[in-house]
């Protein structure tokens, strides 16, 4: 059997369960220090440095040390889920024609070249689908699918469903009503629902949501995070603004925010340095 680099997480659901829970100390002792690693998910890879959703930044993340993937998700054609943050192919493909993903064949996305707009090096990179990632990497690496487009629901609760990685996958979007569609289809698959600001946060619910992305441009004030925990939720920032609280980071830069993970390490917490320690 495989060593899993994370035994304090046998599921993705664990993990928003174990979350930013508070921890109460007894009536007039000193609150205890929080122990919890934030968890890191590569923000489409590591699109500083690798081209964005495509096999080369997803393995970067994770070699980086990166806990898991986050990965956009969209639905070609004839019905295959690909890695593509944009409805449309020109930004991040050589396709000069510029078409809708939901346009094109499986066959027909595989023929662009989606490294060479980032860099040389990683000419004739392709697009990667669902399953080539999943089958990637080990189970102890975590998916976050952002969904994106039309169909991406029934989709990807389908190929959740059918390889068998709901354990270690959690979904995320702006939509309500599809969090909360996939959420009934999968219930222990954990939810992030993106607010537009905070007042939003009781639509939370209605998606099932176990985090909250904090709106980007207030996230540099911890006490939002604080008013996330306390409505039950768990936060979820940017890779700048992470905290030891089990909380989850969006992560571009996943050597340097490893390298935050360990700075932010509260004293008291001996030599954990991450949340597979």
């Amino acid at each position: 059997m495989e060593h899993s680099r994370r035994p304090w997480l046998a599921s993705a659901a664990s993990l928003a369960v174990v979350g930013c829970v508070s921890q109460a100390p007894p009536d007039g002792d000193p609150p205890p220090p929080d122990c919890r690693p934030p968890v890191l998910f590569g923000h489409r890879g590591t699109p500083l440095f690798r081209p964005e959703n495509t096999m080369p930044a997803f393995r970067y993340a994770v070699e980086e040390g990166g806990d898991g993937i986050e990965v956009d998700v969209r639905v070609t054609l004839d019905g295959a889920i690909v890695a593509m943050h944009d409805a449309r192919t020109g930004r991040t493909t050589d396709d000069a024609a510029d078409r809708p993903v939901s346009e094109l064949t499986l066959a027909e996305i595989k023929a662009l070249d989606a490294g060479s707009w980032f860099d040389a090096r990683y000419a004739g990179t392709e697009v990667p689908t669902l399953d080539e990632i999943a089958a990637a990497f080990p189970p102890d690496v975590l998916l976050l699918l952002d969904l994106k487009g039309e169909g991406i629901g029934p989709a990807v609760v389908d190929a959740v469903e059918r390889l068998g990685i709901a354990e270690r996958s959690l979904v995320s979007s702006f939509d309500e009503a599809l969090l909360a569609s996939v959420h009934a289809a999968l219930p222990d698959v954990p939810v992030l629902y993106y607010l537009d600001a905070m007042g939003e946060m009781s639509r939370g619910a209605e998606t099932g949501a176990a985090y909250l992305r904090i709106p980007e441009p207030i996230e540099d004030d911890p006490a939002f995070m604080d008013e996330v925990i306390a409505a039950g939720y768990r936060p979820a920032v940017s890779g700048r603004y992470i905290r030891w609280d089990g909380c989850l980071g969006l992560v571009n830069n996943m050597h340097r925010t490893v390298e935050r993970r360990v700075e932010r390490r509260p004293a008291d917490c001996a030599e954990k340095t991450s949340p597979a320690d």
